[in-house]
């Protein structure tokens, strides 16, 4: 079952070309979707917030204490990976500029939780 998957089967996942998409990944997509036409900090406030969200349910889903923070980066880089994914079947619309900004979020998530927990 996809909502109890530990790191180890996400990362075997994401290493066989990310077709088996896990479902609280595409649920994340559909999130930020839905932020398109917000304001930029309503976006960005939405964003921070979603990710938090999906991170946390990452960590509950990972039953070894040890590997709660790994799961959690593997939130952000499968939630990343999709977004990236999705900006070429957008291309030049809003929506891919929606997802630009997205994917900027994202990614200073995960710049800023490197340099916290290294």
């Amino acid at each position: 079952m996809a909502g109890h998957q530990s790191v180890a089967q996400i990362d075997k996942a994401r290493r066989g070309g990310g077709r088996q998409m896990d479902h609280r990944v595409e649920a994340f997509l559909r999130d930020v979707l839905a932020l398109e036409g917000e304001n930029y900090v309503d976006v960005r406030r939405g964003v921070r917030h979603r990710l938090t969200g999906y991170e946390k349910l990452f960590r509950d889903a990972e039953p070894d204490e040890q590997m709660k923070e790994k799961a959690a980066h593997s939130c952000r880089a499968l939630c990343r990976a999709r977004v990236l994914e999705e900006i070429p079947r957008h291309k030049r619309t809003e929506t891919a500029e929606h997802l630009k900004l997205v994917l900027d979020i994202v990614n200073l998530r995960m710049r800023l939780a490197q340099a916290i927990h290294g």
